[in-house]
C-alpha cells in the first residue's frame, strides 16, 4: 500500500506503517529521492501512465494520498494518481487526502483549491475502486503544547478562535454549536468508506470554560455574530495576526466561522465509526490542557 509523500499527514502514517512492517507492506511514493528510507519509490504525478506502471510493478492493492492539496499543481497530481490507481489493474482501493473537517461545495468560496477534493471524489465514484472518505473534524494538534508529538507542519496551520497561548477566545456566535477534533495520531487508521470519527464533540464556549478552569486564568473573550463575520469584521486571536496577513487569516477564519454557525463542523453521530477503533483511546482536550499546564507553556 503507497502512501503518497510530501505532507505531513503522510508522516504520521508512515510512522505507522513502519510500526506495522510484519502485518503490513507498503510503500512510499516520493516526487523527491528519500535516502534515508528504502521504502521510498521516486514517481513522477506528470505522467500518469509511468505512475501506473509503478503501481502494477508493485502489486499495489491500497493507496493512500496524504499530498496536501493547497494548489493546482496537488489537485492535479491526485487526480492523476487516481486515474493511475484505476488503469493499474491491481488498486482495489483508494483513499484520497481528506482526513479533516467534512465540508461542501460552498467552501470554494474561501478554500478554491477545495475544488480539487470534490473532482477526486466524483472521480473515485467513476472508478472500479472502493474508496474512502475520512473526516475527523479539525485537527487537535494546532491546539496542543509542543509536548505532544505531531507530524503536522505549525507553519501550515494553526488553531483558531481559542488561542491557549495568548489566552484569548475569538468566539463565532454564542459558541454553543458543537464542534469535533481530532488529532493526527488517531486519524492515521484504515477505515471504510465515507467513515466519520470524533475524536472529541464539544462547544467552543465548552472549550473555553474547561481551558479556563484547567489553566486556572481568565481568558479575554470576543464574540463575533453572524452579521459581523458576514461583512469580514473578524476578530483575529494573537497567534493568527502575529502569523499570517491579516485579509488572508480574516477571509478563512470567515468561512470556517460560518460554516461551524452552518452546524458543519461537527459530525453526525449516526455516521460515525468509532466503534471499529474501541480499543483505542483518542487524545482529548482535557489531556491538551493539562499538557500545556504541566509544561507550563506560555
Amino acid at each position: 500500500m503507497p502512501v503518497q509523500e510530501s505532507t505531513s499527514a503522510s508522516e504520521t502514517r508512515i510512522q505507522k506503517y513502519s510500526k506495522m512492517q510484519k502485518s503490513h507492506e507498503y510503500i512510499i511514493l516520493v516526487r523527491k529521492p528519500l535516502h534515508h528510507d528504502s521504502k521510498a519509490v521516486l514517481v513522477d504525478y506528470n505522467s500518469t501512465a509511468a505512475l501506473a506502471d509503478t503501481l502494477r510493478a508493485h502489486a499495489i492493492h491500497t493507496v493512500i494520498s496524504a499530498l496536501s492539496i493547497s494548489d493546482e499543481a496537488s489537485g492535479v497530481a491526485q487526480l492523476r494518481l487516481i486515474e493511475a490507481a484505476n488503469q493499474s489493474g491491481c488498486v482495489q482501493r483508494f483513499l484520497p487526502s481528506e482526513f479533516g473537517v467534512n465540508y461542501q461545495e460552498g467552501v470554494l468560496d474561501y478554500m478554491p483549491s477545495y475544488g480539487f477534493k470534490f473532482k477526486a471524489r466524483n472521480l473515485l465514484a467513476e472508478s472500479k475502486m472502493e474508496y474512502s472518505i475520512v473526516s475527523i473534524g479539525l485537527f487537535l494538534d494546532y491546539y496542543c503544547p509542543p509536548s505532544i508529538p505531531s507530524a503536522l507542519d505549525p507553519n501550515k496551520g494553526a488553531a483558531m478562535f481559542i488561542d491557549l497561548q495568548h489566552r484569548f477566545a475569538a468566539i463565532p456566535g454564542d459558541g454553543s454549536q458543537p464542534i469535533v477534533l481530532a488529532h493526527s495520531t488517531d486519524a492515521a487508521r484504515f477505515v471504510p468508506r465515507d467513515s466519520l470519527f470524533v475524536g472529541e464533540r464539544i462547544t467552543w464556549a465548552e472549550f473555553l470554560l474547561c481551558a479556563e478552569s484547567i489553566l486556572d486564568v481568565k481568558f479575554e473573550v470576543r464574540y463575533d455574530d453572524r452579521k459581523k463575520i458576514e461583512a469580514g469584521d473578524i476578530t483575529l486571536t494573537p497567534n493568527l495576526a502575529e502569523r499570517f496577513p491579516a485579509d488572508f487569516a480574516k477571509g478563512i477564519v470567515k468561512g470556517v466561522a460560518l460554516e461551524y454557525l452552518r452546524g458543519r463542523l461537527s459530525l453526525p453521530q449516526e455516521k460515525c465509526r468509532n466503534e471499529i477503533l474501541s480499543h483505542t483511546k483518542w487524545l482529548g482536550i482535557q489531556q491538551v490542557l493539562h499538557a500545556w499546564k504541566v509544561a507550563g507553556a506560555s
